[in-house]
């Protein structure tokens, strides 16, 4: 299985926020992804058909780094 938390802080590199909140939120979302591959695994899953049900469940880092961005501006307020 690959390192989720790097896998997480390398698509979410250009994230505008401090560093405390985007190490945060990569464990997280790393934790999530995770599960997502254990939980394949324990279905019968092959290493890589986890990877790949894993790597699914955010189609758009892009998207979701913007969406995290607007998230965290809005609570500064």
């Amino acid at each position: 299985m690959p390192d989720w938390e790097l896998y997480v802080r390398e698509r979410l590199r250009g994230l505008s926020v401090d560093e405390a909140s985007r190490d945060r939120l990569a464990e997280e979302i790393a934790d999530l992804l995770r599960a997502c591959a254990v939980e394949a695994l324990a279905e019968g899953a092959s290493e890589a058909e986890a990877r790949v049900r894993a790597e699914a469940q955010v189609p758009d880092w892009s998207a979701l780094a913007k969406e995290l961005a607007r998230d965290f501006a809005n609570r500064s307020r």
